[in-house]
């Protein structure tokens, strides 16, 4: 190689890793954190109707709990937030985040909160970490609409015991969801839905309204819903991902259809039933590439079962109960998949 070449190769090395470390340096010797909170309480919007909650931001972990000592506000919400990396000399939180839009001491139960989406030239956006965390506290004697909306970050919700809820919708585009619901409350319409994330959800003995729906791109679903009554459809879907879904001894106040599908993923359903179901169940369990497991168990004459299943590229297996066509009331699931198997495990009273 030409020798002129060769120097100009390493001039232009040595060059860019000086820069580097110039760039290091001054990025460390600038390091710095910001640090800011917010406190909003919030009053009743209606005496009789039910109180409306609307969360929209662009990156936060929120978790939404119930009081266990009174309190006077119909909502409390603690917002902080922490932002800490290199080239932070001379930043403000205004740098990274407009200020949070809501109206305190408000009926208004509304938040967003936004990040500055013009910074993407500034390298203390591209070199620092921000944590965003809103915890959000209600009222076990209020019934809430709850609707949060958030493009990165982890969201749960606990509802104790007791409580009424009204929809509860959680989005996510990246992040986790999960919703705990405990004895002896009641909740209307509930949708999950993540792009990038698990879902995970329990409900015991829980008077379910509405329909239940939920949806992942990629990512894990795990539900439990048990000794419950279900008054609505049951939508379950992921791309790539498995689902793994408990359904024991429900009770349905109307003929009811579940729409279980996957692309890319197993899924696995488990059906227990021993009091009456007062409705049948029919529907559907499809993947594309993966296997479908029923494991039913049923304690009673009047409940019947009938699993079809399918398959292209794989084995599968059928079950129909002997009390099928003398049942009151039946599971009638189509189990489906292109590329895989289909596998039964069955107890029933016949």
């Amino acid at each position: 190689m030409n020798k002129k070449v060769i120097i100009a190769i390493l001039v232009i090395s040595a060059a860019l890793t000086a820069g580097f470390v110039i760039f290091g340096i001054v990025g460390y010797a600038t390091a710095g954190t910001i640090e800011k909170s917010y406190q909003f309480s919030y009053t009743n919007s209606s005496i009789f109707g039910l109180e409306d909650i609307d969360i929209d931001f662009d990156l936060a972990k929120v978790d939404i709990n119930y009081n266990s000592t009174p309190m006077d506000a119909y909502m409390e919400a603690n917002l902080s937030v922490l932002i800490e990396g290199l080239f932070m000399e001379g930043k403000s939180f205004a740098n990274f985040f407009s200020e949070p839009i809501t109206a305190n001491n408000s009926a208004d139960k509304n938040i967003q909160f936004l990040m500055k989406q013009d910074q993407w030239f500034d390298p203390s956006t591209w070199f620092s970490t921000k944590i965003v965390t809103l915890h959000i506290l209600l009222r076990t004697d209020v019934e809430y609409n709850i609707d949060v909306d958030v493009s990165v970050g982890d969201l749960s919700v606990n509802v104790p015991e007791n409580v009424s809820v009204g929809a509860l919708e959680l989005l996510t585009s990246t992040g986790s969801i999960s919703a705990d619901l405990s004895e002896n409350s009641t909740v209307n319409t509930i949708e999950l839905i993540t792009s990038t994330g698990n879902i995970g959800f329990k409900s015991q003995y829980i008077n379910h309204t509405g329909s239940i729906r939920f949806e992942t791109a990629t990512g894990n679903i795990d539900s439990t819903i048990s000794n419950g009554i279900i008054d609505g459809n049951i939508r379950i879907l992921t791309s790539t991902g498995n689902s793994l879904l408990r359904f024991y001894n429900l009770t349905y106040e109307a003929n009811n259809v579940w729409d279980i599908d996957g692309s890319t993923g197993n899924i696995d359903i488990h059906i227990q039933q021993y009091d009456n179901m007062n409705a049948n169940v029919s529907g559907s369990a499809i993947t594309s590439t993966g296997n479908v497991y029923v494991y039913y168990q049923d304690w009673s004459n009047s409940v019947g079962v009938r699993l079809d299943g399918t398959t292209s590229t794989g084995s599968a297996e059928d079950y129909t109960s002997s009390d099928f066509a003398t049942a009151t009331f039946h599971y009638d699931l189509a189990l489906t998949t292109s590329t895989g198997n289909v596998n039964i495990d069955h107890t029933d009273q016949t």
